[in-house]
């Protein structure tokens, strides 16, 4: 029964609450011991998996978002002289758009930031 109560924590969001690496450890050692089935455990390796993806996805759009502002900036210091910066101006409203939506959809909490990073 106990072991049962460890299984589903590991199923759930409870997990966060604990190291990555410790959570695989006990994972594998449940394995070992026949405790977990094979679906089971594919479908938590699969979930953290989604959550590193997730994680490096919200960090690329970060990065965009800055880069969608500077090219915005340039645009418009440019847009007196230059048909370039209309250009910038159009790029990075575009970039900046995907980049905040990016941001919205892969958004983590801080305990899963920190579940990640241990």
């Amino acid at each position: 029964m106990k072991e049962q109560a460890e299984i589903t924590r590991f199923l759930t969001d409870e997990r966060f609450q604990y190291g990555q690496l410790t959570v695989k450890e006990k994972l594998i050692q449940l394995k070992e011991k026949g405790s977990i089935d094979e679906e089971q455990f594919d479908k938590i390796q699969d979930e953290d998996i989604l959550l590193k993806v997730k994680y490096t996805t919200y960090k690329k759009c970060v990065k965009q978002i800055i880069i969608a502002l500077g090219l915005t900036l340039i645009g418009f210091i440019l847009i007196n002289g230059s048909p370039l910066g209309s250009l910038f101006i159009i790029i990075g409203f575009i970039l900046a758009i995907s980049s905040f939506f990016g941001i919205t959809s892969n958004r983590l909490t801080k305990i899963q930031k920190v579940y990640l990073k241990n």
